[in-house]
């Protein structure tokens, strides 16, 4: 009688980033030093990556605003989502002296480096940006107006401003508080920017365990995405989360 191997599931650790600190490097080199994995995932998708890949060779051709053809692809409202967020994005970058995404093209390199195969497992983002003008209501947008209006003179951010700092990645405390009101004030834009993105990477992270039985899937994502990604995996059955 022939005895069969027990199978090696496959086993994920994630490592939650923020886009610009670099302690979020150090927190990629450390993991995948203690993990030893066989696959990087990244998330990313192939239009983010070539950006990322762009603005490292030069920083100023990301200053220059998306092309207007982009709108009719992803609609108003998230064309104007983009242009806000990488206006945000560069400002912190600025403060800090670092290029956004610095995390992202850290796991990138470190796959090229270590010889691992690399998964670009995010949403297209031009999907993306076309479900934020699809489920961005007109409520939450006038929403938000009054909110970005009444901003200096609130207590609660002006004390949740000074938890947060740029240059280190945030506790799970102040993400779970910050995605709670997300969720809450701007359910539309948290389903699109989050939870349809998580669920995505879940199923691409799924099959790449799938097709490797026993691989070690180091899944580098942004912190607000780590505690969700990590139910769902777990629900899914398919790797072992470290």
């Amino acid at each position: 009688m022939i005895e069969e191997l027990p199978v090696v599931r496959p086993v994920v650790r994630i490592v939650g980033t923020s886009h610009v600190a670099h302690e979020s490097t150090l927190r990629i080199k450390k993991a995948a030093a203690e993990f030893q994995p066989t696959h990087i995932a990244v998330e990313l998708d192939r239009q983010r990556l070539i950006a990322l890949r762009d603005r490292a060779k030069d920083p100023v051709s990301v200053r220059k605003r998306p092309p207007l053809s982009l709108a009719k692809q992803v609609g108003t409202t998230g064309y104007l989502f983009l242009l806000i967020a990488g206006w945000v994005q560069r400002k912190a970058g600025d403060i800090l002296k670092v290029e956004p995404g610095l995390d992202m093209l850290a796991a990138v390199e470190l796959a090229r480096d270590s010889k691992l195969p690399l998964a670009l497992v995010d949403q297209d983002v031009r999907v993306t940006l076309k479900r934020i003008s699809t489920l961005f209501t007109r409520r939450e947008k006038f929403r938000l107006l009054g909110d970005v209006l009444t901003a200096p003179f609130s207590k609660r951010n002006k004390e949740l401003a000074k938890r947060v700092r740029l240059d280190r990645v945030p506790s799970d405390k102040v993400v779970k508080e910050l995605l709670k009101e997300l969720e809450t004030r701007y359910p539309g834009l948290h389903r699109a920017l989050v939870t349809e993105r998580n669920i995505y990477m879940c199923a691409r992270v799924d099959a790449i365990a799938r097709a490797n039985p026993g691989a070690r899937i180091l899944l580098v994502i942004g912190a607000a995405h780590q505690e969700d990604i990590e139910k769902r995996m777990r629900a899914i059955g398919t790797v072992t989360v470290a």
